[in-house]
């Protein structure tokens, strides 16, 4: 019954069992059920022996969790993705961006990029259409901003109309400025939101991991930088950050 994923765990348990390193066991593990669903189980096993047996028999008593596995699932997910869009969330690419940095710093080959957009327009969509109207573009954002990224690439909401792309795998400082073409190219294209069509621009400012970042918070403060002075630069642009906009 057990999933061949979780079997080897299995057995090392009743191994331990059998050769008396332990009492009793408590594991849990992914099994199949009869109508072919995947369920999480709690199991707790020991060895009993009879009066007069020659061997020890297993008892082993089997919990259904499957309920509470997807609960702290759902809660996991509701922890580190953007309830609207259903993008990470800013805690989440912190975390992807604190490793990203890492890698970085390890090994300077390991290349990566964060790209930082604020859509210029954006309030102007709230006050006129109402909250409802701003929320499904967002939602039509996210969506063209994940059709239009690499498999390998993370995108995320930070709050508002702020999206960050962490570009991971780079052959080059010069990739990133590619998809941030594509990315502002697929931008320009009408929203269709409740049968109205808007059109809309981003400014998107670009850090690269070439200055040698040792800190996750400072990329994410010099992409905002370069943000901003693609907006002074007349908006729907990219900027590339440099040392002298600090």
């Amino acid at each position: 019954f057990v999933l061949p994923e979780d079997r080897a765990a299995v057995n090392a348990e009743l191994q331990r069992l059998h050769d008396g390193q332990t009492d009793d066991i408590a594991l849990e593990m992914r099994c199949l059920h009869r109508d072919g669903s995947v369920i999480w189980v709690s199991a707790h096993g020991s060895l009993f022996s009879e009066v007069g047996a020659e061997a020890p028999c297993l008892i082993l008593q089997a919990h259904d969790i499957t309920a509470r596995r997807n609960a702290e699932a759902g809660l996991q997910h509701i922890a580190f993705h953007d309830a609207l869009t259903g993008l990470p969330n800013r805690r989440r690419f912190h975390e992807h961006l604190s490793a990203a940095v890492q890698a970085s710093q390890t090994d300077p080959s390991q290349r990566f990029a964060v790209m930082f957009l604020d859509f210029d327009r954006f309030k102007l969509i709230n006050d006129s259409m109402g909250h409802n109207a701003g929320d499904e573009f967002l939602v039509q954002v996210a969506q063209r901003l994940r059709e239009r990224l690499r498999p390998q690439d993370i995108v995320a909401r930070l709050g508002g109309d702020e999206f960050a792309v962490l570009a991971l795998a780079l052959d080059s400082d010069e990739t990133v400025i590619v998809l941030a073409e594509r990315l502002l190219s697929a931008l320009k294209r009408p929203f269709d939101v409740f049968g109205t069509e808007i059109n809309t621009s981003a400014s998107i400012g670009i850090t690269r991991s070439s200055f040698g970042y040792t800190r996750p918070e400072d990329v994410l403060r010099d992409a905002d930088i370069a943000m901003y002075r693609a907006k002074a630069a007349g908006k729907a642009r990219y900027a590339l950050f440099d040392i002298g906009l600090h």
